[in-house]
């Protein structure tokens, strides 16, 4: 396996982002390389055959392979990513159930329409609008409502502030990410009092993803201590919020293609599947994601020590040229000719939703970006006034540059 010749890439990765594999990929001429960070040795891989090498048979375990600073705000302690095996999968289970049912696809789908469309009657009053700074707060009183967990508006647009403070800070060191810790842990207690609420009347939040978390054992029966349940309840709700920036980068998407905001406008709908998935492919979400080698193993010939800490390059494996042709045009009809590779197209991860790793709420994301589209083509009008709508990909997590203004918002009858 080809190794890098400096030293240490993580200056490397500052100054490239999100195109630090992708870059030197192409460089070595191969789909996976050594180098460094920070002094550590890792392996850094893309493509379909390295996706399901890093997901598949136990190869790989998350512990000890991210920094604390992004496990506590991103996970934390006791989650259902920080466990392997049986343990995982039978937590997995609360998500799978929670989040991938036909009632949760359809009825968190209404739910956004429904928090967008009262927004967007107040947008249709003010000059401009920061979609950055409005997403989050729908999304946000979308999942707390459904999830069963009562909320005022000025409560669910607080827990929007600190959903979006894990989100932004996790890959940020010192004061910014210690402050966003402490946020956090103030959330944690939050989540944790309405598990002890919901334990004390579970008639009263049966049927609701709370009464779900709060009501979920382990595998030996046992209640999940108090803390572990309220990180997972923030499992549900804090990724929700995290698609915000996919609905922002969908905005762009209908810029870059105004024929399909057209017809998805006239009502041809035949592409807006496809166009949600484009939206994740070509649009930057996580960067890689990371685990050490459970036991020795061999990649294309090559040995890999155990404990050895390897990345798979998520999106550098959605933007490579050899699988995709022209991974740097938005064209949301390739799916359309070769439908939808799981082991590709790996936006929040691969792997299985229920075996592996891989985000359960993959499908929701989908589903939220279509209906946002429609949304946006369908029940109302908007202008993009001059701003910056450039994606920086030295930043973790990429948004545009501007965060997205509208103006002159108006609703459709």
């Amino acid at each position: 396996m080809q190794k890098l010749r400096s030293v240490d890439s993580a200056l490397s990765f500052l100054a490239d982002g999100y195109l630090l594999g992708t870059r030197r990929f192409d460089a070595v001429q191969t789909d996976a390389f050594r180098t460094r960070l920070l002094g550590v040795p890792v392996v850094v891989m893309r493509g379909s055959d390295a996706c399901r090498f890093f997901y598949e048979q136990g190869r790989f375990t998350r512990s000890a392979a991210l920094p604390p600073s992004i496990t506590h705000l991103l996970q934390d302690v006791g989650s259902v990513q920080t466990l392997e095996g049986a343990d995982h999968r039978d937590r997995k289970h609360l998500f799978v159930d929670a989040l991938m049912s036909r009632e949760a696809l359809d009825g968190l789908a209404d739910a956004v329409e429904d928090e967008w469309m009262s927004a967007a009657a107040d947008w249709a009053h003010r000059d401009r609008v920061s979609l950055s700074a409005e997403i989050p707060k729908i999304l946000s009183r979308a999942i707390l409502s459904w999830s069963g967990i009562a909320a005022t508006p000025v409560g669910a647009d607080k827990r929007a502030s600190e959903f979006v403070s894990m989100i932004e800070n996790a890959a940020r060191i010192g004061p910014p990410n210690w402050a966003a810790r402490a946020r956090r842990r103030r959330t944690e207690k939050w989540a944790g009092s309405l598990v002890v609420v919901a334990r004390a009347d579970p008639a009263a939040n049966e049927g609701t993803v709370l009464g779900a978390v709060a009501s979920k054992t382990s595998r030996t029966g046992a209640p999940l201590p108090v803390v572990v349940a309220a990180v997972e309840l923030i499992n549900v709700l804090r990724p929700f919020v995290a698609i915000s920036r996919f609905l922002l980068f969908a905005v762009l998407g209908l810029r870059r293609r105004p024929d399909l905001a057209e017809a998805f406008r006239s009502g041809d709908e035949s592409l807006l599947e496809d166009f949600a998935q484009e939206v994740r492919r070509f649009y930057p979400f996580f960067p890689v994601i990371a685990g050490r080698s459970s036991r020795a193993l061999e990649f294309d010939g090559h040995p890999i020590a155990a404990g050895s800490l390897v990345m798979l390059d998520l999106y550098g494996t959605d933007h490579d040229k050899s699988y995709w042709g022209d991974p740097e045009v938005f064209r949301p009809e390739r799916f359309a000719e070769k439908g939808v590779d799981p082991n590709h197209l790996i936006a929040q991860g691969g792997g299985t939703y229920l075996d592996d790793h891989r985000c359960p709420g993959e499908p929701l994301t989908v589903r939220v970006i279509m209906r946002v589209v429609q949304i946006l083509t369908q029940r109302m009008s908007y202008e993009l006034p001059s701003q910056d709508l450039r994606v920086s990909l030295r930043t973790f997590p990429a948004m545009p540059e501007s965060g997205v203004l509208l103006s002159g918002v108006a609703v459709r009858a």
